[in-house]
């Protein structure tokens, strides 16, 4: 079942330090958008451990 792992993981690595600055700040803004609704809706089920993952920085 996870056989070819990790060549995706390798070319995602690859893909992904080819990337500048710019590139991934607009992928990273594009996906923020594009998953915000589901966020925002789950945001009560995760507010525990962010906080407490918050208080250990």
């Amino acid at each position: 079942m996870h056989e070819g792992w990790d060549e995706i993981e390798t070319e995602e690595t690859r893909l992904l330090r080819q990337m500048t600055l710019q590139e991934g700040m607009r992928h990273y803004l594009a996906l923020q958008q594009a998953f915000e609704p589901q966020l925002q809706q789950t945001e009560a089920l995760f507010r525990a451990e962010r906080a407490a993952y918050l208080e250990e920085l």
